[in-house]
């Protein structure tokens, strides 16, 4: 699907400032840095740059970057905890570091990073009764395939249609983890509906495009919901990004292509019939 490159090694994930805002900021915590980035937690990133169509804000030294670092998380929170945190927009990737108290969130625009960083200052995160550190990453750009695929609807959140009682899950979380780490699964049995929510956009994309040659699963709607960490404004796509990018992407497995479908804005909430049109636009 991804030809020679492989987005799961594209930036996906973002890297630590060196020497930057970060260490500026908590330097009592710099020998924690580098024992990350010793660990080899700075991932490569390729050259083609994610372009918002209005202009990055962010702290000064900062403008343009996506990637938030998080310390002092505890060792046994989970990736869905972390994310719980989350509200300021489409979620390009996300990887949590339990033996280094540290997770990493790269988001599709540097404004939801900025806005994320900005909460943090205000509102001092915790986890497990821990106040959580919030710092910058280093400047990434966006794998072009994810963004591409971003403009065609893509997120990190995959709907199936048409679940039945058979369905459980444990059954999608078996059937989904090959294709990546999941952050969180959900099932509405009076919908008939199911989201799974990947810790990546390059994870959610390799689900769908391999799910539709799985037999388990002919014949179901295939398409992807909204980012539960993106609260969808006027003119953004339910992503969170700019209007001006996509139109939806959908599919059907197994069958014809199935009507546009825009899925509740939460990701776990019905509003409108499977099949339809989203009535909020």
């Amino acid at each position: 699907m991804y030809g020679g490159a492989n987005p799961m090694r594209m930036g996906a994930y973002g890297q630590m400032s060196s020497g930057g805002q970060f260490r500026n900021q908590y330097g009592s915590n710099s020998f924690m840095y580098q024992q990350c980035q010793a660990s080899g937690f700075v991932a490569p990133y390729n050259n083609v740059a994610f372009q918002p169509s209005f202009a990055a804000s962010g702290s000064a030294g900062t403008s343009g970057v996506r990637t938030i670092y998080m310390g002092n998380v505890p060792p046994e929170c989970t990736i869905d905890e972390v994310l719980n945190l989350v509200h300021s927009g489409l979620v390009e990737s996300a990887r949590l570091l339990p033996e280094k108290n540290c997770a990493f969130i790269s988001f599709m625009d540097p404004n939801a990073a900025a806005s994320f960083h900005r909460d943090g200052a205000i509102q001092k995160f915790r986890l497990a009764g821990r106040e959580v550190r919030v710092g910058w990453g280093k400047p990434s750009s966006v794998p072009p395939q994810v963004l591409q695929a971003v403009q065609q609807g893509a997120t990190r959140n995959v709907f199936l249609g048409g679940v039945d009682d058979s369905i459980t899950e444990d059954g999608l979380r078996a059937d989904f983890a090959d294709f990546g780490t999941i952050d969180k699964i959900k099932i509405m049995r009076e919908k008939n509906i199911a989201f799974v929510h990947f810790t990546s956009i390059a994870s959610a994309m390799k689900a769908v495009a391999n799910l539709s040659n799985d037999p388990r699963h002919t014949g179901r709607r295939l398409n992807y919901g909204k980012d539960r960490c993106a609260k969808q404004r006027a003119g953004t796509t339910p992503g969170g990004v700019p209007g001006s990018f996509t139109s939806p992407g959908y599919t059907q497995l197994g069958g014809s292509m199935a009507m546009p479908f825009s899925p509740p804005t939460d990701g776990f909430s019905a509003s409108g019939r499977v099949g339809t049109k989203d009535p909020s636009g």
